[in-house]
């Protein structure tokens, strides 16, 4: 009698009734499964030990973005097609052309706010934690080498650290400015045509309209030196430059830049306003005041010209009167006392004349510099307010007299 296999119990077999082997191994081969369908205790994939998932393996090149060839560092997916990138690559690749590198799917995100691909990520640091360690460190150092390209946008008006910006841009070659600042960090540089430095914005707020216009807010960050400045391949005559942050001297360089500056920016303004000259010889002169340059601490070390600038700001509201004062604050914010560094360029966006001297503050590196040139600046605001001051009276009063003498004319005749 035999069991349900067929073989009759304790009867000889033939050669070709035995299980053949099953990779390397003799089994029944009912029991061999595929490595994709079960484990090696016979479950199904779905439900092997995590010592197995840990040791399944994963192509290389699926693991590469397809821009640089290296690791992924930070991946992001494009929503439309699916496909993946670093962060960094694909935002250089949309300042190009809006579309994916691969297939050409319009690709209109924000790169840099757009979410990481956390499924990328955990595969990465998990199954390739120290190469993923190394291409970090490599990415931090290639960041700290490279100076970033931005769109430019060449003004007439000089604008200053914590002032605001609102431009309504037309032409195509400001709205790729826009596109491409909204694709990536948000920022471009603004400056003059033949201006040695500009300043980086950030755009806060923007909106566009049916025919591709934009209505952009931005706020001024901070000064740079531009150069490698050429025209960017499609942008529709857009000009691009590197952006090198501006550090400031240290003391010692500091001191004897304040003095180059304090004789050099008052030269053209000496022989029409005795004020400035009067308020130099406080600064150079004043027995108190020499001991603060060689003082380290630079809560001592900018009292004496922080002093003689507040001084200064109460004598241009003076000079201004309450109602343009208030209106000067509404629109540019009360004077930062305490920040002698967001002082100096309040003042230079509150006097919105003397373009030569608010350039000599904007392009130096020195703090104390700046701190003497806006005093001078705050000085010549007083003169120019007294001045208009007096060309608003007389002009009124002599629209006055003439309408009373065009009226005791009409009278006699």
């Amino acid at each position: 009698m035999s069991d349900a296999s067929g073989v009759v119990p304790g009867e000889a077999t033939n050669d070709s009734d035995v299980a053949e082997p099953v990779d390397g191994k003799t089994g029944n081969p009912a029991e061999a499964v595929l490595p994709e369908e079960a484990g090696s205790d016979g479950r199904m994939g779905d439900q092997e030990s995590p010592s197995e998932r840990k040791n399944f393996v994963i192509p290389r090149e699926e693991l590469e973005c397809s821009l640089c060839l290296k690791l992924f560092f930070d991946p992001v997916t494009t929503p439309a097609c699916g496909h993946t990138f670093c962060r960094e690559c694909l935002a250089l690749a949309l300042r190009a052309k809006p579309n994916c590198p691969l297939c050409r799917t319009p690709a209109n995100i924000d790169v840099q706010s757009h979410p990481v691909n956390a499924v990328m990520s955990h595969i990465l640091q998990t199954h390739a934690s120290e190469e993923y360690r190394k291409r970090s460190s490599e990415v931090k150092l290639e960041k700290k080498r490279r100076n970033p390209r931005h769109g430019i946008f060449f003004s007439n008006l000089l604008s200053f650290p914590g002032g605001k910006v609102h431009l309504h841009l037309f032409e195509l070659r400001f709205r790729t400015l826009v596109s491409r600042a909204l694709a990536t960090d948000r920022k471009f540089i603004i400056m003059q045509r033949d201006a040695p430095i500009g300043c980086i914005v950030n755009i806060v707020t923007s909106r566009s309209t049916a025919d591709g216009r934009f209505y952009i807010e931005g706020l001024v960050e901070s000064r740079c030196r531009v150069d490698q400045i050429r025209f960017e391949e499609g942008g529709h005559g857009l000009e691009c430059g590197e952006a090198h942050a501006i550090v400031d001297l240290k003391e010692d360089e500091e001191e004897r830049e304040a003095d180059n500056k304090l004789s050099e920016g008052s030269e053209q303004e000496k022989k029409d306003d005795k004020s400035a000259k009067e308020d130099e010889g406080v600064m150079r002169s004043n027995p108190e005041s020499k001991g603060w340059e060689q003082n380290a601490s630079p809560a001592v070390r900018y009292r004496e010209p922080m002093e003689i600038l507040k001084r200064a700001i109460e004598g241009l509201e003076e000079a201004m009167g309450d109602y343009q004062f208030k209106m000067t604050r509404r629109v540019h914010g009360d004077p930062p006392l305490n920040d002698p560094e967001q002082l100096c360029w309040w003042v230079c966006r509150v006097v919105d004349s003397h373009d030569d001297l608010r350039m000599a503050c904007l392009t130096t590196d020195s703090l104390l510099a700046r701190l003497a040139v806006s005093r001078q600046l705050i000085v010549l605001g007083c003169r120019d307010a007294r001045t208009r001051w007096w060309v608003q009276t007389f002009a009124v009063g002599g629209i006055l007299a003439a309408a009373v003498g065009y009226a005791v004319v009409g009278d006699f005749s």
